[in-house]
């Protein structure tokens, strides 16, 4: 009975690890996001290469406290195209500059994504 469990068990988790689609896919090329920081809006550039993975981010404008958005923007910059993904944690402290950032790094990704053929 437990060697059945565990058969049906690996079959799901195998099922679902093959599951990824392309339209997680990302377009070559340079792209602006915008997002919402705690004093004004935070707008970024992603730069997507020919593998297609996110390689780097620039912060181009924000509004929020010069001395602590340096700061916040090199360890997330660092973290996001390290993990290649903006599932990463906030800084302490900076939570709405962190956030803000992370949508703007997510509003970029959103124009570098291949549309799926209808």
């Amino acid at each position: 009975m437990k060697i059945i469990r565990f058969c049906v068990l690996f079959f799901c988790v195998a099922v679902l690890g093959s599951c990824s689609g392309d339209s997680e896919k990302l377009k070559q090329g340079s792209y602006i996001g915008v997002g919402q920081g705690n004093s004004g809006p935070i707008k970024v550039e992603v730069v997507v290469d020919k593998r297609h993975k996110m390689v780097d981010i620039s912060v181009l404008e924000y509004c929020d406290t010069p001395g602590i958005g340096g700061n916040v923007f090199d360890y997330l910059i660092k973290a996001v195209v390290k993990k290649k993904s903006t599932d990463v944690d906030t800084v302490a402290g900076a939570t709405y500059t962190s956030n803000g950032f992370l949508d703007a790094v997510e509003d970029a990704l959103k124009k570098a994504k291949y549309e799926k053929a209808k």
